[in-house]
């Protein structure tokens, strides 16, 4: 097995590609007219997958090589806001000149300046999403950027301790602040705790142990239930982080059971994403 260190993890890359996918056409159902016909409201699940396999991602890369706060704030911020910040500057300037195009962009000053901050906010008809409506995951993506810098400048024996106290204290304060819910403090930050989880269980050689069934037979479980989801109507974003989750997790642990077993990764398509 490679270090953690060196491990590309081809089946995280394979499953970024297809949770990008499984958002794309919930995206292009929900703003489509075939959102009046067919409802794809369980491929928005691709998100809880990218929440997985972010905790999975930097905690492995931060235990193989512990960066500082600062150089790991900046490294994050190099990699997600270049490419966000010029998408919500052109978005915002086609709301401005064809308004009818875009009728869910509403380009307001302050609404692009908290916007482009990642900083959670209302926007002007009252909704917790940023000027780039898509655009809602990165905030919390940046809140758990934050969380692990303040965990990268404690002792290493606390990092853990740290973590899962400040996304478990976040979660449970949006339940007793609606406002706050939902805008940040939400369970779906629990997801990158579970993220964590197999990460500290990937290094242990904890997955890589598992009977060779448990990959095929995770991610199988973990796509039942969505579909279950979606076939019984089961949508609700109060519960979300506890319906849509565990599968999340799971489909995330399978292909990591899969690569651990030397089933992903030989293919051309696991080596080009890989790259």
């Amino acid at each position: 097995m490679n270090t953690a260190g060196s491990h590309k993890f081809a089946s995280i890359q394979i499953l970024r590609a297809a949770a990008a996918l499984s958002v794309a056409l919930f995206h292009a159902a929900q703003w489509s007219h075939l959102g009046s016909h067919l409802d794809f409201a369980v491929a928005a699940a691709g998100v809880d997958v990218f929440f997985v396999i972010s905790g999975f991602v930097l905690w492995t890369a931060c235990e193989a090589r512990p960066p500082g706060s600062a150089a790991f704030l900046l490294a994050r911020a190099g990699r997600i806001l270049p490419l966000y910040l010029i998408v919500t500057l052109v978005v915002f300037a086609a709301a401005l000149l064809a308004p009818m195009a875009l009728p869910i962009v509403l380009p307001e000053g302050r609404h692009l300046v908290l916007s482009l901050l990642l900083l959670p906010h209302t926007d002007p008809a009252g909704g917790p999403f940023p000027l780039l409506p898509t655009g809602w995951t990165l905030t919390y993506e940046a809140f758990f950027y934050l969380v692990m810098a303040l965990a990268l400048a404690s002792p290493r024996d606390r990092r853990l301790q740290i973590v899962s106290g400040l996304l478990l204290a976040a979660s449970l304060v949006g339940f007793g602040y609606h406002g706050w819910y939902t805008l940040l403090a939400n369970p779906l930050l629990l997801e990158f705790l579970a993220g964590i989880a197999l990460a500290r269980a990937w290094a242990k050689g904890d997955i890589a142990r598992l009977p060779r069934v448990c990959g095929p037979l995770m991610i199988a479980t973990g796509l039942a239930v969505l579909a279950a989801c979606q076939l019984s109507g089961l949508r609700d974003d109060f519960l979300r982080p506890f319906v849509w989750g565990p599968p999340a997790a799971l489909i995330v642990a399978g292909a990591l059971k899969l690569e651990a077993d030397g089933r992903i990764g030989a293919g051309p398509l696991a080596r080009t994403l890989a790259a």
